[in-house]
């Protein structure tokens, strides 16, 4: 037999043999990486979060001039999976009150002018509508809560669109104490009657960058699930946790009781175990 010969006999016994489907398919045409229809599936399904993302690092081009954000931008976010996007920065200064304020417009103003593709999420409604209308959800959110001067303020920004907030961003503010803080007195009166007005409009309280009394007391007060976004994995000593060895017991006791809510940050280091579920992680139940 000739190699032309074997070369066309090879052929036909596989054009003759049964197609073999291993359920695996190229998600992207630049790729060749490939995923069951069962990880297809299960990642369409949900409404995908990014709960840090300020959609551009060290810019603001696209929202000081928003015709500049383009299709092709827009496509990199639905390209993405991520249905919404927790625009989360952190502010501070002689003035955090007009910093917020100004961030906020901004961002009304770039959001109001894509409406027809992006989405300010305000409400649960609002989460239910954003994938159906195949626009990109943006959550508006602060790492500080210096910008609140009086209880009254909460109210105020959040009729801006903010829906989460960090009590501290690290060093100690009117709220409560920062996790880099030598000294952690936990939340303060104002503390209290800061998170008492979260909880009652419907504001998210964020404890990450919080220090160890402050976010206990932020469980203990709050009458709904308490944020923590993002922690890293609590055996290897996430920043927010620098000093009290003792906190991991109470920590989880607490945090369990209160029916908080963690998000994981994914790296190369715990990849693994947040690809068991979603990047999401919930412990424990609501306050009855």
């Amino acid at each position: 037999m000739t190699r032309r010969e074997f070369l066309r006999a090879t052929a036909a016994a596989a054009a003759a043999a049964p197609m073999i489907n291993r359920g695996r398919y190229r998600l992207l045409a630049q790729g060749a990486r490939t995923y069951s229809a069962r990880a297809i599936e299960l990642v369409g399904r949900p409404t995908v979060f990014d709960m840090l993302s300020p959609f551009t690092i060290g810019s603001r081009r696209w929202l000081q001039d928003p015709p500049s954000f383009t299709a092709a931008d827009l496509e990199r976010f639905r390209g993405s999976g991520i249905n919404v996007f927790h625009i989360a920065t952190g502010v501070g200064g002689a003035d955090p009150y007009g910093s917020v304020l100004q961030f906020l417009a901004f961002w009304n103003g770039f959001l109001a002018h894509h409406h027809d593709s992006l989405m300010r999420i305000d409400s649960p409604a609002a989460l239910d509508r954003v994938k159906g209308a195949g626009k990109v959800g943006v959550l508006l959110g602060i790492q500080n809560a210096a910008h609140f001067r009086k209880p009254d303020d909460v109210d105020a920004f959040h009729a801006l669109g903010q829906r989460v907030s960090q009590l501290t961003y690290n060093s100690r503010n009117l709220i409560g104490n920062g996790s880099t803080e030598r000294g952690d007195e936990g939340l303060s009166d104002f503390g209290v009657a800061v998170v008492e007005r979260m909880d009652a409009v419907g504001m998210g309280i964020d404890v990450s960058h919080c220090g160890h009394r402050t976010t206990l007391a932020a469980f203990d007060v709050s009458e709904r699930p308490v944020l923590i976004l993002p922690l890293g994995r609590i055996d290897s000593s996430p920043s927010w946790i620098p000093r009290n060895s003792g906190l991991d017991v109470t920590f989880s006791t607490s945090f369990a009781a209160a029916g908080g809510q963690i998000w994981w940050r994914a790296s190369r280091s715990n990849a693994r175990e947040s690809s068991r579920g979603s990047r999401f992680r919930y412990t424990g139940q609501r306050k009855s």
